[in-house]
This record gives structure tokens, C-alpha cells and sequence, in this order.
């Protein structure tokens, strides 16, 4: 029976059935070669292009020029630590030089190498063969992991490379998930191999951590989901809060609800602050004018609403605008135009997610501004965000993405999930207003960092 070498099947790996396979196949080539010669003559025909296709490659092939630079005695990339032992090794392809430094001292000396690649390497898909193989960082790439030797399509997976793990690293940011992205292209098209062995992963890097208790009971957590940190400061928030519908039922919000609420207003406070600051609004009067409105309210019931919170405010005419005029601490007057309801659009966007606009906070009337402030008040002193690798000091980027022993998150790639994240990355770049909508992936911070 046949015995096949790899995924691809297209290989035979028991000599003594090739005989028979070849001369079956060779049988039923000639009786169809015989049944339909002009098939034959475009098959001839095609064959020919591809003879010369590939002469022409091969050609081209031996003008491209090592462009990296090159270590004196190795002959390897310069920027490249290599490992000190030969066993389980792996490679860690780091975005920057800043993250390649920190890397190299918060390895494994013995397992893993580090390779920084500056910028983003060029698009796999859309690049020749030869513009894409003269990349100087495709080139080192290659010779890492091949040991030093040239590239050739149909290399061992296990024989030539010499690594074990190939780990993208790179930033938690929407930056370092294109570079992974370009760096997944590469290898899907030109070493698919070591992704059908199952050396190809993508580290996790934390976006935030805290750290617990003192001396030696002293230790650091670890949050690689914006959702994680949401659900950790939500015990903090319970603690000290109670939270209800403000609907007849007045029911408890279940921890799911309370994760819910504040992932969606995680923006809330930002937009809400950055807008009062813009138009010179208390931003609580601000709030209540964006939410009666959002309601589609009349004036009068913005001039009711406004009348019964604030005793020497208003709401007035002024040639078919409404106007919110008074004293709150110091005057304010507040124009409200199609400019402003467009302007508050990010706002709206928020309100629109979530399922009531005012709650019952400890007993009273609690407006999400006023949740969303109580919210942030809970989060810990000791919180750190990370905005990049290059950030972390040693020991935390060791503890946290590296260490082979200890808590890290690695993602390893099969041939469908890579396709899978490549087809969604390549939507989100041919439509960037999709990227708006990655809840979770991409955010405000996100943007500001």
C-alpha cells in the first residue's frame, strides 16, 4: 500500500510501490494521450511556458544579492543572537530594535535566538519573487533558519530547519498584529512547511499587569485581554458599589451584564470629557443634554429635566436653537446645532450599545458618566500598561512572552487559521473603516499609543 511524505501527500516514501505507481500512471497517460491529442498539444504548450517560467526564475534567482549585514565569522545577520545549546531551540522574530534588545537579555540563552526586523518586511502577495527574496530581512530570516544555507521551495521542515519554534513577537497593538500578518504571508507562500510541522507560533504579549502583595509573597499578574482587566477591576467595582436596572423590576446586574457594561463604555469618560472640555460644558449638564437628545426628547422635556437638576440653569429659544444658558459653579451657555449632534457622533455610537442610559447606583439615580468615573476610581494604583515590548524591563518580558517554563501564551498557527487571519486582515486593509469596529483589538488607547 502507499506510503505518502507529508500533508500534501505528494510524495511517495515506500520504494517498492513506485514501480507499480509509475507504470500505472504512465499507462493511462498514453491511453489518454492516444484518445485526445489535442489536449496533448495545449498540455506540450503549457508545459513549455512553464519550462521557461522557471528558467527564468532560476536565473534571477542567482542575481539576488545578500543584503544583510553579515557577522565576520558566522556569516549569519549580524543582529542575530543565536542560541547557546542545540536542542528545542527556538527563533524569535522581534518587531524593533528596542524590543530586539530587551529580548536578548530576557531569553533563554540556551533555547532561544532573537532576530529584530525593523518596520514591516515587504507584502508576500503582492511582490515577485525576486523583489520580495531581496528584502534584506526576508534574506536573514531564511538563512537563520535554514542555517545558513540558500533557499530552496521544497527544504525539510525538519531536516534543514534547525529550530523547533519560529514565535512572532510583536507589540499588542494593531501595528504588531499586521507585522504578524505580513510575517504569516511569507511563510504561507514561500515556507508552508514549517507551518504544516507546526513550528510556526505567535506569542501573547500582556497589555497590562499588577502587581500583588509584598517581600516575598510579592508577584505579578498578568492581563493579555482588554476583557481580563475589565473583569478584575469589576470585583474591585462590586466591592464598593451596588448596581441596578432603574426599570420597575430594578434587578441586580449579573457579573456577565456588569463585564458588558463596562467593556462597552470603555471610551465613555474619554469622549465625554474630551467634548465638554471642546464646547466648555460642565460635562454631567453635558451628558444630560447628549442623552435627551440621543432619546430623541422634546425642549421641553430637556428644559424640565434641566430645571429639576440644576436650579439656575435653563433651556431658551434663540432664533429656532435651543440654548442651554446659566450657572452651575460659572456660566455656561451651550449651543445646541447640527455642528455639536455631529460632532458627539462617537458618543452616540457608545449610547446606542448600551440597554438603559441611567442605573441605580447604591441606592440613587447614576447617569454612565457617573458609573463610568466610579469605575475608573476602582482601578488599581499599581496598574501598568504596556505599549509596547521594548517598554518591559527584562524579567517582565522574560516572565510574561519568553520564558519556555514559565506562564507564557503562545498561538500556533495551522495552514487554516493562517489563512483565515490573513483573508481577515486583508478585508480590514481594504476597507480600514472596518477596523474601527474590532472591539476588543482595536481602541482608543490603542490609537493614542
Amino acid at each position: 500500500y502507499p506510503v505518502f511524505t507529508g500533508q500534501a501527500k505528494e510524495d511517495l516514501s515506500n520504494e517498492d510501490f513506485q514501480p507499480f505507481a509509475k507504470q500505472v500512471v504512465m499507462k493511462g497517460l498514453d491511453e489518454w494521450s492516444k484518445m485526445n491529442p489535442q489536449d496533448l498539444s495545449k498540455l506540450a504548450k503549457y508545459f513549455k511556458d512553464i519550462a521557461e517560467i522557471r528558467q527564468h526564475t532560476e536565473a534571477s534567482k542567482a542575481k539576488i544579492v545578500t543584503k544583510y549585514k553579515q557577522n565576520v565569522l558566522s556569516g549569519l545577520p549580524d543582529k542575530y543572537a543565536k542560541p547557546l545549546g542545540k536542542e528545542h531551540m527556538e527563533l524569535l522574530i522581534v518587531e524593533g530594535d528596542s524590543a530586539g534588545g530587551m529580548a536578548k537579555n530576557a531569553r533563554d540563552r540556551e533555547r532561544q535566538g532573537v532576530f529584530p526586523i525593523r518596520g514591516k518586511m515587504p507584502n508576500a502577495f503582492q511582490k515577485s519573487y525576486k523583489e520580495f527574496m531581496a528584502n534584506a530581512e526576508v534574506q536573514a530570516i531564511i538563512h537563520i533558519l535554514l542555517g545558513g544555507k540558500d533557499y530552496n521551495r521544497k527544504f525539510d521542515p525538519y531536516k534543514d530547519c534547525i529550530y523547533e519554534k519560529v514565535v512572532f513577537t510583536s507589540d499588542a497593538d494593531v501595528d504588531g498584529a499586521h507585522i504578524c500578518a505580513l510575517l504569516l504571508r511569507f511563510f504561507v507562500l514561500y515556507m508552508p512547511q514549517l507551518i504544516e510541522a507546526g513550528k510556526v507560533y505567535k506569542a501573547v504579549p500582556p497589555l497590562y499587569s499588577i502587581v500583588n502583595g509584598r517581600g516575598k509573597n510579592e508577584h505579578t499578574t498578568y492581563f493579555t485581554e482588554q476583557i481580563d482587566i475589565v473583569r478584575y477591576n469589576q470585583k474591585n467595582f462590586s466591592q464598593k458599589h451596588t448596581l441596578k436596572y432603574s426599570g420597575k423590576d430594578g434587578k441586580a446586574l449579573t457579573s456577565r451584564e456588569l463585564t458588558q457594561l463596562f467593556m462597552v463604555n470603555s471610551d465613555y469618560l474619554y469622549e465625554m470629557n474630551r467634548l465638554s472640555t471642546t464646547y466648555a460644558m460642565d460635562p454631567l449638564l453635558f451628558e444630560t443634554v447628549l442623552l435627551y437628545k440621543y432619546n430623541e426628547k422634546s425642549s421641553a422635556a430637556l428644559k424640565k429635566k434641566i430645571k429639576k437638576d440644576y436650579r439656575f440653569m435653563d433651556v431658551i429659544k434663540r432664533n429656532g436653537i435651543d440654548v442651554v444658558d446659566g450657572t452651575i459653579d460659572k456660566s455656561y451657555r451651550l449651543y445646541i446645532t447640527d455642528r455639536l449632534i455631529e460632532d458627539c457622533k462617537p458618543i452616540f455610537d457608545i449610547i446606542k450599545d448600551n440597554k438603559e442610559c441611567y442605573y441605580i447606583m447604591d441606592g440613587k439615580e447614576a447617569s454612565l458618566y457617573e458609573i463610568m468615573t466610579e469605575y475608573e476610581n476602582c482601578l488599581p494604583s499599581e496598574l501598568q500598561r504596556y505599549k509596547g515590548l521594548g517598554e518591559m524591563d527584562p524579567d517582565e518580558l522574560a516572565e510574561s512572552t519568553l520564558d519556555p517554563f514559565g506562564g507564557r501564551t503562545l498561538i500556533r498557527y495551522t495552514m487554516d487559521s493562517a489563512k483565515e487571519e490573513i483573508e481577515a486582515i486583508r478585508v480590514y486593509e481594504s476597507k480600514l473603516s472596518k477596523l474601527l469596529d474590532l472591539v476588543g483589538e482595536v481602541n482608543r488607547q490603542d490609537l493614542l499609543d
